[in-house]
């Protein structure tokens, strides 16, 4: 049976109920705060591959201005190939420009954004950080540092956020296989599911 959430996700497992634990992962690592009035739950974010292809980027632009240099000194070499090299390492300079600034968003942005659901409102309030805006922009202007530490607040009705379960399953090529579940808030139209 599919999920009466529209539209589908994918790899969807099963819609979780209100009133019953049951289906709710053994694992509580993603609880912030739990009390008689409030619930507030981590939504972390990967930071690795900023790390990785800054570190990447910056090996391959030492690695063009060295050839640059090098080639600059061989009197056998002709001169496009030089050129090539130069034009080369400019590209690349100008990407890791923008793969740093990438990183330095990532780096002192939130690494968290909750959400937390209120028992005495009845409400469930999602915290989107105002940054994310900026994320997946090729190039961020320099105000757009000043929202780092912002949040936008989503206020949603307790009856309107349902909890929908996500089930990915993998098998090793030597045996054995590795199940990952991740656990999504849909916000519904009020009165609907879609």
């Amino acid at each position: 049976m599919p999920s009466r959430y529209k539209p589908q996700l994918v790899c969807w497992n099963q819609d979780l109920s209100k009133t019953s634990g049951g289906g709710i992962l053994g694992s509580t690592n993603y609880i912030a705060c739990a009390t008689d009035n409030y619930l507030e739950i981590f939504r972390k974010r990967k930071i690795i591959v900023p790390y990785f292809t800054l570190f990447l980027f910056g090996s391959i632009e030492i690695l063009l201005i060295w050839l640059f240099f090098y080639l600059l000194n061989q009197n056998s070499i002709d001169l496009w190939v030089i050129i090539m090299s130069f034009v080369t390492s400019i590209v690349v300079g100008l990407l890791l420009y923008v793969i740093f600034f990438t990183f330095l968003f990532y780096q002192f942005a939130p690494a968290s954004s909750p959400i937390r659901f209120n028992r005495k409102t009845g409400k469930v309030y999602l915290y989107e950080a105002v940054a994310t805006k900026w994320k997946f922009r090729f190039c961020k202007p320099i105000y757009s540092f000043n929202d780092l530490n912002k949040f936008e607040i989503k206020v949603y009705d307790w009856e309107n956020f349902h909890g929908v379960l996500q089930r990915t399953t993998g098998a090793f090529a030597s045996g054995g296989t590795i199940e990952h579940n991740s656990l999504y808030g849909v916000a519904c139209k009020p009165g609907s599911y879609e």
